[in-house]
């Protein structure tokens, strides 16, 4: 038995890097989003000070017109910064790094069902001396069903994110898909063969 196999299977570290790849692309976006609502916060501060600054009839004229320049060119920074572009950046960037994720986990969940079920039948064709490639339709049926099987076929069967007609990643999916996969990926890294 390997090192890998003490330990989880041939895959757990590459899981545990790839998870780690995830949470950085979900700290990012929620970062980028964050910075964008106190962007626009601080913009809609901005623009209430411009019109009280627009209705003042008491104060100096050179006065009014400098806090207005600055309140102004203050509006101007700030809607630069509210851009959602970088939202949908990270956002994009984080949907490409959980579709690379949910393939790894569906290609090792394929390998890991194909390595479990040729074990089983390999052991109960040698209890009964037969040849693994020989093994009746009852030994590959017992064999498919038995529990790490099925944990495994699980695996493989993890459905990838796709793109709406639009072309893009609905934020909600992309997250939910971001929790689900870092899920499986746990699952994969702590299957034991």
């Amino acid at each position: 038995m390997s090192q890998a196999d003490k330990n989880g299977n041939q895959y757990t570290a590459e899981c545990y890097a790839i998870i780690s790849q995830v949470e950085a692309a979900l700290d990012l976006y929620s970062r980028a989003q964050a910075a964008v609502q106190a962007h626009a916060e601080a913009l809609e501060e901005a623009n209430k000070t411009l019109e009280t600054i627009l209705e003042e009839r008491e104060s100096d004229l050179n006065q009014a017109t400098e806090r207005y320049l600055f309140a102004y060119a203050k509006v101007r920074v700030l809607e630069a910064r509210s851009n959602t572009t970088t939202v949908t950046a990270a956002l994009r960037d984080l949907a490409d790094v959980v579709v690379k994720a949910e393939r790894f986990v569906a290609v090792a969940g394929r390998q890991l069902y194909t390595r479990v079920t040729n074990e089983v039948i390999a052991e109960l064709c040698a209890k009964v001396n037969l040849a693994p490639h020989k093994a009746s339709d009852e030994i590959k049926k017992f064999a498919y069903s038995m529990p790490q099987a099925i944990k495994a076929e699980k695996l493989n069967n993890i459905r990838i994110l796709s793109t709406n007609a639009v072309g893009e990643y609905p934020t909600g999916t992309v997250l939910g898909h971001a929790n689900t996969v870092i899920r499986e990926l746990q699952h994969l890294a702590e299957f034991e063969i």
